[in-house]
């Protein structure tokens, strides 16, 4: 049967645009109320009714799919959780979540991987306000969709964060907004580096360090952390003040090699 072609073709995020495109919101949908749904479209379009097969068949393969109810996350009875164990793939689940809050502009799901953003407002028109910054690296990336995780060290841990859409044409522009963010925000801290969490590759990049801004030419960093978080390696985070200095040093030498050069 044409059906058992289908079925894995269509995901999730499919079904419930397929829906939509009849005009039916299925999120939050009960059970028997979108086997009803099912029901009536099929009636509308089967063959034998002057309908498409095609069509029939994906309404069916869609409501296979979603027949055990859709998520809407408003108090609905079926719970994010449940959602993820079914559904593991991070990106889809992050695509239904945004198909359920259309209302929350595109830069603010950064870092979110199937959670709702707490607030998508921006309270200060600067880089103290991590929306403004996540607002900022997503229009001067070209509203890139490639997730970084900038990261501010103070000399001794890892303090501020935040996950934007950005690229690298942006690097410089991270550091100076994390910068602003941990030394001016509402807790202030010194910013001695800045680092970037590429999601993709998961790389980590030193992009400003001691004043001095690498994001034209960062340096590739390895640690060995579980997650994305490099606080979580401690011999990483013990060894990188000596390793700041050492390039705070080269620094220094680079620059007198080039004020004699300069002078001859």
């Amino acid at each position: 049967m044409r059906t058992t072609e289908i079925l894995p073709e269509v995901n999730v995020i499919d079904a419930i645009l397929l829906f939509r495109r009849f005009g039916i919101d299925v999120t939050g949908m009960a059970p028997e109320t979108l086997r009803e749904a099912r029901r009536q479209l099929i009636h509308r379009h089967h063959p034998d009714r002057g309908g498409n097969l095609d069509t029939a068949q994906s309404i069916n393969a869609a409501f296979d799919l979603l027949k055990d109810g859709v998520p809407k996350y408003r108090g609905s009875p079926f719970a994010l959780g449940s959602f993820r164990r079914t559904h593991q793939n991070r990106r889809d689940q992050l695509l239904a979540v945004k198909l359920c809050y259309p209302e929350y502009p595109e830069w603010v799901w950064a870092g979110c991987s199937g959670d709702v953003p707490g607030r998508a407002d921006i309270a200060v028109q600067d880089f103290t306000d991590i929306n403004f910054i996540k607002k900022s690296m997503w229009e001067l990336s070209g509203q890139s969709e490639y997730e970084y995780t900038i990261w501010g060290f103070d000399g001794r841990i890892f303090r501020g964060h935040v996950a934007v859409f950005g690229a690298p044409k942006a690097f410089n522009y991270m550091a100076d907004a994390m910068a602003t963010f941990q030394t001016r925000g509402s807790n202030r801290y010194e910013c001695r580096a800045v680092f970037v969490h590429e999601e993709a590759s998961r790389d980590l990049y030193l992009i400003y360090a001691d004043g001095k801004h690498r994001g034209d030419a960062p340096v590739k960093m390895k640690h060995y952390s579980f997650n994305l978080n490099p606080g979580n390696d401690v011999d990483f985070v013990r060894e990188l003040p000596d390793l700041l200095d050492r390039l705070k040093e080269d620094n220094r030498s680079l620059g007198a090699r080039t004020d004699t050069a300069s002078a001859a």
